[in-house]
């Protein structure tokens, strides 16, 4: 965020190449958009630009800058206190040819005032030679820093401490989706505005059954389905349908007039086909029939985009046998190798319960006082990139110490839980795939990983301590 606003913000000694171009560089569903619009939406850039006008592909094919005035879209306008600067968005789904670039770059020059601004975003490599400053790349949240956002957005206001079980199928659910932005939006909306635990463990069911159905579908070369471009197979948790649904492709509308911006050429008018919410789609009791589409969730920055998916029903019940018949084996191999394991180290000893209470408190009080200097930071205007790197490094250390403790806390909670339920499983000699729910899943994890998790809490103590007694 900070690479954008310094970009933005930034006065243009003389002899600068005017305009100056921010290429912004990453994955499907990293951010990318989410990034601008919160810089977009910030008061600073706002007062400081006349104009922020949004350009997708579609606009730039056989263009020029006189006829682009008419059809990009316009998120701001206002008399800036610096003059008629504009700032221009440009987001690309498919490689733009560089002659067209430098035909629209070239006239560019005198059609804007000098002190503009151009961020073109793309998934390419190629946008990377377009920048008058070096490119920004948008990497996917790491494990630690995942958590935390998806933590922050299901949990809101409320403490996950005070919700050990809901924590532990969170958890579970930010594992699974991998990083995704697109995940984390959809899901943490659903799970905050449904916050019990049968709604949560169906959330967690649908997750797992999608992303294996979609490997199943496409194989191992089929990296992930959340970040995927195919069409994606659904099926609802209610299972009203023997019937998979089909996402087809996304696009994006927005709630201000005469802006549309369209992902795919299959997206139709708001008129032609019905339209479905996200819980609807997923645990609904409608069963939708032939095409229709799906908000998948809708932005809360200005202009409010809204995150569309094209769907209809598919006849693809006959892979269900062949489903189930692979996940049983998967099933039944890996619960045996786990279960295994963890007996052999059910032997071991576990560190005394205050010592351990102790260092949870410690880090606790020590994560709380970072993130309170991190938020503070996060409202200045820092341009000192030496600083930058170090409020980074800070952000990412408040991330991993999080991720452990809630980690740790989660574990003890399912062990606690698994101390209860022991005599009540002890007559139980199969595991069936639909039976082995999250709680029982994450009890054979814990055996595997505890002595681990103290390990790594302990080693998570000692580098906060460290970061604490540098941070001033």
């Amino acid at each position: 965020m900070e690479h954008i606003m310094n970009f933005l913000l930034k006065v243009d000694s003389p002899g600068s190449e005017n305009p100056g171009v921010l290429p912004i560089i990453g994955r499907r569903k990293a951010g990318k958009s989410t990034l601008i619009e919160h810089a977009c939406n910030d008061e600073r850039v706002r007062n400081h630009f006349s104009q922020i006008v949004c350009f997708s592909d579609d606009d730039l094919i056989d263009a020029d800058m006189v006829a682009l005035r008419h059809c990009g879209s316009i998120k701001n306008g206002n008399q800036c206190t610096g003059g008629e600067r504009i700032l221009i968005v440009i987001e690309l789904i498919r490689d733009i040819d560089e002659a067209v670039w430098r035909r629209l770059y070239s006239a560019s020059k005198s059609y804007v005032p000098n002190g503009s601004k151009i961020i073109v975003a793309s998934q390419s490599d190629k946008i990377a030679r377009f920048g008058t400053t070096q490119a920004l790349r948008v990497e996917l949240f790491t494990e630690e820093a995942y958590w935390y956002f998806f933590k922050v957005r299901t949990f809101g206001s409320m403490d996950a401490q005070e919700h050990p079980k809901m924590a532990s199928m969170a958890m579970e659910m930010a594992r699974e989706l991998q990083g995704c932005f697109m995940g984390a939006s959809i899901y943490s909306g659903l799970l905050k505005a449904n916050f019990n635990a049968r709604f949560w463990n169906m959330a967690l069911a649908s997750i797992r059954e999608y992303k294996q159905t979609n490997l199943l579908v496409y194989g191992t070369y089929f990296e992930n389905p959340w970040q995927a471009s195919e069409p994606a197979y659904v099926r609802t948790v209610n299972k009203i349908s023997s019937e998979y649904l089909v996402i087809l492709d996304e696009y994006q509308t927005c709630s201000v007039q005469n802006m549309v911006l369209c992902r795919t050429n299959f997206a139709r008018s708001e008129a032609e086909v019905p339209m479905l919410s996200m819980q609807d789609f997923l645990f609904g009791s409608v069963r939708p029939q032939g095409k229709f589409k799906v908000l998948a969730w809708k932005s809360h920055l200005p202009p409010y985009y809204k995150h569309m998916f094209n769907c209809e029903e598919s006849s693809i019940s006959q892979m269900e046998t062949l489903f189930s018949a692979i996940l049983g084996e998967l099933a039944s191999r890996s619960f045996s190798f786990l279960i295994n394991k963890c007996s052999s180290k059910l032997s071991s000893s576990s560190m005394a319960t205050t010592f351990m209470e102790e260092k949870i408190q410690r880090l606790e009080r020590m994560l709380l006082r970072l993130a309170t200097a991190i938020e503070e930071v996060d409202g200045k205007h820092i341009t000192n990139q030496a600083m930058l790197r170090q409020v980074n490094m800070l952000r990412q250390d408040m991330h991993k110490g999080y991720y452990a403790l809630d980690t740790f806390r989660i574990q003890k909670h399912q062990e606690e839980d698994m101390n209860v339920d022991d005599d009540n499983e002890v007559s139980y000699n199969t595991l069936s795939l639909s039976k082995f729910n999250s709680i029982k899943r994450a009890r054979v994890l814990t055996c595997t990983r505890r002595h681990g998790d103290m390990r790594e809490l302990d080693q998570m103590v000692d580098i906060i301590e460290i970061t604490m007694a540098g941070m001033a």
